[in-house]
């Protein structure tokens, strides 16, 4: 890492998009994804719920397996991939790459200066995706855009509130045996990135794996 900080530049942030129900985090971040990958019109919520199979959302939210689902019905030229213990510094390499990561983290729901305290919920019932738009290693904060519309833009999360709070349950079927069980996902990053070797390679080196592998582990 060369510098301190690193921001997305505003200019090719994505719009943002804001759910509309408390389970759909994770298809608006889909959508802001796909569109950060240059996808003018992305697919709606619902039509990304269908593509990925997410047929208990309400229940259970949704998870990476799922996106990778949708992308390749819908977006073949594009590709999910994901790191389980991803540190700051990965997103911080994302950032320097073009690249906007996803977090999968328990979110703080409640005012601005809960979330600075780093106070809320830690009984992962919080669930939530948000996307990383800068780290700043000096001031000791990350900057996330979020699809939660009643939240800042951008949202500023201490460091070190993330690190506690970055992880999350998912309940899905084993790949093997189809038994349903809950996963904990221990600070998840996941990307959208061209299905293409210029962008693959260097994520598989980082460590990250593509996203059909995700409930076979």
């Amino acid at each position: 890492m060369k510098g301190t900080a690193i921001n997305h530049p505003v200019a090719m942030l994505p719009p943002r998009l804001t759910q509309d129900t408390n389970y759909t985090c994770g298809t608006v971040i889909l959508r802001m994804l796909l569109s950060a990958n240059g996808i003018s019109n992305p697919a709606s919520d619902k039509e990304i719920i269908l593509a990925g199979k997410m047929k208990e959302i309400e229940q259970f939210g949704s998870h990476v397996g799922q996106f990778y689902k949708a992308v390749m019905e819908m977006y073949p030229e594009f590709v999910v991939m994901y790191k389980l213990g991803a540190g700051v510094s990965d997103l911080y390499v994302l950032l320097e790459m073009g690249i906007l990561p996803c977090v999968g983290w328990q979110g703080i729901f409640d005012a601005t200066p809960y979330i600075s305290a780093g106070i809320g919920r830690e009984d992962g019932e919080d669930g939530h995706y948000s996307i990383v738009t800068g780290v700043d290693l000096d001031t000791g904060y990350v900057s996330m855009l979020d699809p939660s519309g009643w939240l800042p833009d951008p949202l500023l999360i201490p460091t070190q509130t993330l690190e506690r709070r970055w992880w999350d349950l998912n309940r899905f079927s084993d790949c093997e045996t189809n038994e349903m069980r809950d996963n904990r996902d221990d600070r998840l990053a996941f990307i959208v990135v061209p299905n293409n070797p210029n962008y693959l390679v260097p994520m598989l080196n980082m460590g990250f794996v593509f996203g059909n592998t995700y409930t076979c582990r």
